[in-house]
């Protein structure tokens, strides 16, 4: 039975990932879960977590709290603002859908794949936090020794594909044995 790694339960607006969840059942049919508790107080990795990290560096930077970024040009440019002080007003718009923070993902990818050390760190912590979960799950259900599939579904993996190129090579220390595959159905 697979452990999966699931993310973008469910897709809005610009279809990315606006969540995250690791699911697993194992040969047992013993289930156990990580994530998936929303975007104010969990679904770290997600295309949302992602799109929010990058919104908070350029905030940090433009306090001087942080180092600058190339984060802050691109942002603004997406959100057509001249200035980091007309973005909060922007993201709490309650009119503003929650994809539209998400959709940042690719913009901090491409940011990343310029050198920006910030837009770089934000990935990376996002993959440790995929990574952290499905490790939970698969510790949890004593599924680190067996031979399984971890299954990559979401938008987030379309939308920021260096995710979906890294976390294999993560995967592999979690679980040894285990294989990790594209899921291009819906999970649920």
């Amino acid at each position: 039975m697979p452990v999966a790694l699931i993310v973008d339960a469910a897709t809005i607006g610009y279809g990315v990932s606006t969540g995250s969840i690791v699911y697993g059942r194992n040969a047992n049919a013993e289930a156990a879960r990580a994530g998936g508790w929303g975007h104010m107080i969990g679904d770290e990795g997600s295309g949302y977590w992602i799109g929010r990290e990058s919104l908070a560096a350029v905030m940090r930077a433009s306090d001087g709290r942080g180092p600058e970024t190339r984060l802050t040009g691109e942002i603004l440019t997406h959100f057509a603002v001249s200035h980091e002080s007309q973005l909060p007003r922007i993201v709490y718009d309650r009119e503003l859908p929650r994809g539209s923070v998400a959709a940042l993902g690719p913009i901090t990818q491409r940011v990343a794949e310029q050198g920006d050390a910030v837009a770089v760190r934000i990935l990376e912590r996002a993959a440790d936090e995929l990574v952290l979960a499905a490790r939970s799950v698969a510790t949890r259900l004593a599924m680190r020794g067996d031979a399984f599939t971890f299954y990559l579904a979401g938008g987030v993996f379309h939308v920021v594909p260096w995710l979906a190129d890294e976390l294999p090579g993560r995967l592999v220390e979690v679980a040894p044995r285990a294989q990790t595959r594209m899921l291009h159905d819906e999970p649920a």
